[in-house]
């Protein structure tokens, strides 16, 4: 229930069209501040899958997972995604996302970076960064380290762009199942994909301490640091203070457990 209101807050259903984003030029900063009512056109009844998802009051995101499962059409999405093509419902980000988890060739919800301090042949770095792209098209880390690479290797500005706003529609998808609380956590298909929340969107200046935390479902509990609001009168530098995020983390620990009884029953076989 708690999602559903949330989303339908929103008044959402048909995303951006790509010319009016490529218009805009957004940053992180404009989407995360800028009202959301400002940047959804339609109302959710506008989407049927989205509103057969939610049919129950929560979101049943097998739903997503269903449509995923039709390599064809979910192809299709994904090569639509990648170039930006045309206009996104709702629901379109949410089969992309979060149904890749139902999918047979889901990779799982541990995916690494390619850039690391030592990283100084950037084009090699680019193309591994694209590679795994094609295999994880939604992951933000990939998402944002192709968008730097791009901008290292001097690449037509419309190429990182096209990075950057599709890294912005996911972060904007996951930010409308939660609000990072223990009871309305951010739900990730990559566990890699906190790190983005925090860091790009919630302002954290360092991480403290993570965990499992037990609730409704399954969560990461991260403790990190932010700039607070005073400041340290011997230094005259803003002070530091600890938050805490929650992270949904059922979708991947799902995989996780499919692997490890799959590992079992292999086992009992021999």
């Amino acid at each position: 229930v708690k999602i559903m209101s949330r989303i339908l807050i929103t008044a959402c259903a048909i995303i951006f069209t790509t010319s009016a984003l490529f218009a805009q030029q957004p940053t992180a900063d404009s989407i995360a501040t800028e009202p959301k009512q400002a940047r959804w056109t339609n109302v959710i009844k506008g989407d049927s899958l989205l509103a057969l998802a939610g049919a129950n009051g929560k979101l049943d995101y097998a739903v997503f997972g269903q449509v995923a499962r039709n390599d064809e059409q979910y192809n299709a999405l994904v090569a639509r995604f990648e170039n930006l093509d045309g206009k996104f419902e709702l629901s379109d980000i949410f089969v992309l996302y979060y149904g890749q988890a139902f999918r047979d060739d889901f990779a799982g919800g541990h995916i690494s970076g390619v850039i690391t301090p030592e990283t100084s042949d950037f084009e090699a770095a680019y193309n591994e960064c694209c590679q795994k792209l094609a295999k994880s098209p939604t992951s933000l880390r990939l998402l944002g380290e192709a968008g730097m690479l791009a901008h290292k290797l001097n690449l037509p500005e419309e190429v990182a762009k096209k990075y950057r706003i599709r890294y912005l529609l996911i972060r904007e998808v996951i930010t409308l199942t939660g609000d990072g609380t223990f009871d309305q956590p951010y739900k990730v298909v990559h566990i890699s994909d906190e790190y983005e929340i925090l860091f790009s969107l919630l302002g954290a200046n360092s991480i403290v301490t993570q965990g499992v935390a037990s609730g409704a479902t399954i969560m990461d509990r991260i403790t990190y640091t932010i700039k607070s609001a005073t400041t340290d009168p011997a230094t005259n530098e803003q002070q530091l203070e600890q938050q805490d995020a929650y992270f949904d983390i059922e979708l991947p620990m799902a995989y996780l457990q499919k692997m490890f009884l799959g590992e079992v029953k292999s086992d009992e076989k021999n």
